[in-house]
């Protein structure tokens, strides 16, 4: 049992470096995608199942977090897709 646990504690330890090193800001809720996107709250979820928005990164009790990198990227090919059908932002 004890090299189990020893086994758990170094897996906490690598995965809490490794959200140190993506920073406190690296995930967005539902309120910053939508931010962050240009749209409004109740669109996220009419997007994310028409694939516009990607999938969570996790799903909390609270909600769903996204990597904020992915909604960024995400937004910026949205973006350029309405751009060039014409559309306007929002």
């Amino acid at each position: 049992m004890g090299s189990r646990v020893s086994r758990l504690r170094r897996k906490v330890k690598v995965q809490e470096g490794r959200l140190r090193l993506l920073g406190r800001d690296a995930f967005v809720g539902t309120g910053q995608v939508a931010e962050i996107m240009g749209i409004v709250k109740s669109n996220v979820g009419r997007m994310r199942r028409s694939g516009e928005i990607p999938e969570p990164y996790q799903e909390l009790p609270s909600g769903p977090i996204w990597l904020r990198s992915a909604v960024e990227l995400a937004a910026e090919e949205w973006r350029a897709r309405r751009a060039e059908r014409g559309e306007a932002d929002g």
